[in-house]
Order: structure tokens, then sequence, then C-alpha cells
């Protein structure tokens, strides 16, 4: 990559301006022309520049409040653009057109913006291809709060970073093509915020897209959503090749990664392939990943190899994963080989993973889709919801209290659940695992242990309907004492060719197992 500019009214350079309250215009046409606009100790200042051609730079530097910067260049290969304002409520636009489309590194244009201060609006559009802007709201400045970022970029290989030090920010980044990237450069995340109640919302239209939002320095009440192949309306949604990743730490904080979602009337979603990660790290913080899912009526969604990661450290924390599912009225949804992982260590988490049809008279079929939830500490909740062939869930709970919910619906599916309350204060029937599976030859493993001697809580239900299908419970207590209770097993099973067994140790435990046809049945 070319290297930025240095800020210089040098000999050559059109367009030099330096007294307060001053208006500068620069006008040039042809190739390898040069600007630079200086305005220090004023208010109300404004300098615009105007470059048709090639290979062009642009230079504005602005030291007061109100000021306003306007650069449009068209043409392919420009040098770069840059700008430096501080005060308040600056005003930068600028537009790029006209990128090289064979180009192997960004010139085509490179754009870099500077500001300290509060309430300042930029607007950055480039159309072309291989194109560059790097937006910064630099500390010791000011407080750099309630300033609106927004990018926009058409064509293919674009990258945009934004770094940010405040609060109260809007950052709005739209990619429209493939191979773009708001992402790592330089070691900065793509969209990278430290401070309070700041807003990021990325959208990428296409393939092969990269996106990255870093939330930092224990901030709260942050957002940040990254959509990759979204419609609202009566289109396609498609997202293939797509990489997402999100980083927050404090609490108040939600992140949401959509990758192949059909969110409007008779509209269908595509997700190929996509991966997408969320890392959280405080208190009542909130991720969501939707890839390949149909959140409207009338519309299908497929959702094929994606990966989901989330992993959330703190309490309070809810996490959910929808893959290959339909979530509306009315709507399909296929998901194949998808794969959701969500790690929480704390208390009072929730995790939810979704593989299937939540809607009214929705209709999913999942093949070799794998949902696994490992949650440490007390008081968690994993549920895990699976349609079609061939699907695993797995739940890992290591902590008191904790609650599993497995429900499969379809064949050859199955659900694993392991919990160990060793630590903690139990009360009886404190933790519980419930496991409910309808189809053919599905499996159902339930393991709880515990070192406790007294009160380990233990509650496990199995419920399967159909043949062939197998239930194994084990409550296990490894202390000396025999004095223990409150472990209760219960499987019911509805149809033929099904096996069952149970195993509880210790003493003043329930096992119940029911098998059979359906009532009247014959």
């Amino acid at each position: 990559m070319r290297n930025l500019l240095v800020l210089t009214a040098a000999l050559g350079l059109a367009g030099v301006a330096s007294a307060q309250s001053n208006t500068a215009t620069t006008t040039q046409s042809g190739t390898t022309n040069s600007s630079a606009t200086v305005q220090e100790g004023g208010s109300g200042n404004e300098a615009t520049v105007d470059q048709d051609g090639t290979e062009n730079e642009s230079q504005i530097r602005q030291n007061g409040n109100a000021n306003i910067t306007t650069i449009d260049q068209d043409g392919f290969s420009h040098r770069g653009i840059e700008t430096m304002a501080s005060g308040d409520g600056n005003i930068t636009n600028i537009t790029q057109s006209g990128g090289d489309p064979g180009a192997e590194t960004g010139g085509n244009s490179l754009t870099r913006v500077e500001l300290w201060g509060d309430d300042n609006t930029v607007d950055v559009t480039q159309e072309g291809d291989n194109q560059r802007v790097f937006v910064e709201l630099q500390t010791g400045g000011g407080g750099n709060d309630e300033n609106d970022i927004d990018i926009f970029q058409e064509g293919s290989g674009q990258d945009a970073l934004v770094d940010i030090d405040g609060d109260l920010n809007t950052v709005a980044v739209d990619q429209a093509g493939s191979d773009n990237n708001v992402g790592v450069v330089f070691g900065t995340a793509g969209v990278s915020i430290v401070g309070d109640d700041n807003d990021v919302d990325i959208d990428q239209d296409g393939t092969g897209n990269s996106a990255t939002a870093s939330v930092t320095g224990g901030g709260t009440l942050n957002s940040s959503t990254i959509r990759q192949g979204v419609e609202f309306g009566a289109a396609a949604g498609s997202a293939n090749a797509n990489t997402a990743s999100t980083t927050q730490a404090g609490s108040d904080n939600d992140a949401t990664v959509n990758q192949g979602v059909a969110a409007g009337l008779l509209a269908g979603a595509e997700a190929v392939g996509n991966t997408a990660a969320v890392d959280q790290d405080g208190t009542s913080n909130e991720a969501t990943v939707n890839q390949g899912s149909a959140a409207g009526a009338f519309v299908g969604a497929f959702g094929s190899e994606n990966d989901a990661d989330i992993q959330q450290d703190g309490t309070s924390n809810v996490a959910t994963v929808n893959q290959g599912s339909a979530l509306g009225g009315l709507s399909a949804a296929a998901g194949a080989l998808n794969e959701a992982d969500v790690a929480q260590d704390g208390t009072s988490n929730e995790a939810t993973v979704n593989q299937a049809a939540t809607g009214t008279l929705d209709a999913n079929l999942g093949v070799g889709n794998i949902a696994d939830v490992t949650q440490t500490g007390a008081s968690n909740l994993a549920t895990v919801d699976q349609d079609g062939l061939g699907n695993d869930a797995f739940v890992d709970q290591d902590g008191d209290s904790g609650t599993a919910d497995i429900d499969q619906s379809g064949a050859d599916n199955m659900a694993d659940v392991f919990q160990d309350n060793a630590t903690g204060s139990g009360t009886s029937n404190a933790t519980a695992a419930d496991v409910d599976q309808v189809g053919s030859g599905n499996t159902a493993n339930i393991d709880q242990v515990s070192a406790r001697d007294d009160k380990p809580g233990f509650s496990s239900t199995v419920n399967q309907d159909g043949t062939g299908n197998s239930a194994t419970v084990e409550q296990g207590l490894v202390g000396p004492s025999n004095n223990t209770w409150g472990l209760t097993a219960t499987i019911t099973q509805v149809g033929s060719s099904n096996t069952a067994e149970q195993y509880q140790s210790k003493r003043n435990n329930e096992a119940t197992i029911e098998q059979g046809l359906v009532d009247g049945a014959s």
C-alpha cells in the first residue's frame, strides 16, 4: 500500500488558505494533480475540492468549529485523500468514483479522515474496485462523542477501517460487491471502538466478504450488527464464504450477526460456508447469530456448512444461534452440516441453539448438524432444538442448578447431556436434564455426577416417540456418605423396538421406565 501523504502546504500544491472564516475552492482536471488546503483559527470554514482525472491527491486540514469539507474525485488510481479536522460540528463529505477494476492494490483510491471533537459527520462514498478508507476519531482532542460515520463502497476488493475513542457514536459501513473487507488492518479491527453507547452497523452484499467489529475498554450499552447477504423485502438473501467477528467487553452490550437471512414476504435465503464468531466479556450481554434463516412469512431458507461460535464470560449473558431455521409463519428451511458452538463461563447464563422450525406451520429438514453448548457456573440454562436426520446435540454443564433441554425431531439423531454439580449447595432436583425425541433410530444419553454427599438435586427426563430408539440415564454420587437423596429419572418410550437403561448410585432414588404403543393401538 502507498504511504499516506504528510499534510503540508508545499510549492506546487493548489488552493492553500489559512485565514479565519475562509472559503477555499479548488478545481483540477487531468493527471497527477495535487491539492492542499489549510484552515486554522476560525469557525464556519469551508473547503471544496473537485478533481477529475487519474492519480490525483488532495489534503485538507481544518482547525476550528463548524468546518465543512467536501472532496469529489472522478477517475481512478487516485494517490490519496487526507483530511484532518478538530472541533465540534464538522461535516466531511468525500466521493470517489471510477476505481480501477484491474488493479491489485487500493488505487485506485485511498482516503484517510482524522477528527477530534464532538457532533461531527463523516460521509464517504467510493465507487469502483480496490478502494480503501480509514476514519479515525483520535484521543487527545476532545471527547469524540456523538459523531456520525457513514461509509458506502460499491465494487470488489474494498477495505474500510474505523477507529473511535468516545461515546454515543454511530458507525454505518455498507459494502456492495464481493471480496470486500471491514477487517483487521495494521492490527486494528475493521470497526474498533473504546467507549459507551456506540452503535455499529456493517452491511455487506455479496460473497467472500469479511467484517470485524471490536468494542473494548469495559464499555456499556454498545450495539454491533453485521449483515452479510440479508434481504428484508420480496427478494433472496445470499451469503456464501463470508466471515464475521465481533468482540465486546463490558455490560449490557448487544452483538448480532446475520448471514443469508430472508426477513420479508415471499423471500428466500441461502448461506453456505460462512463463519461467525462473537466474544463477549462482562454481564448482561446478548449475542445472536443467524445463518441461512427465514424470518418472514412464505419464505424459504437454506444453510449449509456454516460455523457459529459464541463465547461469553460473565453473568446473566444470553447467546442464540439460528442455523437453517424457519422462524416465521408458513415458511420452510433446510440446513446441512452446520455447526454451532456456545461456551459460557459464569452464572445465570442462557444458551439457545435452533436448527429447526419454530414458526406456525413451518417445515424444516436438517442433515448432519452439530450443536455443542458448554457452560461453567451455577444456574445456567441450555436449550437445543433440531429437526431432520443425523443431527447431534451436546450439552455440558459444570455447576449447580443447571438446566438442559434438547428437542429433536427426525431420525438417527443423538442427544448427549453431561452435568456435574460438584460445587455449591444443592437443593432437591435443582439440576435438571430433559430430552424429547420424535422419530426413529434416535439416541439419548444423560450423565449426571456429583462429589457432594448431600442433596445433589438431579432430575432426568427422556421422552421418545418412534421405533428403534435408545435411552440411557446415569446418575452417580461419588461421595462417601449414603445419606443422599434427590435423584429422579424417568424414561418414556412410545413405539416398538426401543431400549432403555438407568443407573443410580446411593439410596433414596426414584427411577421410572415406561415402554409401549400409543394408547388404543393394538
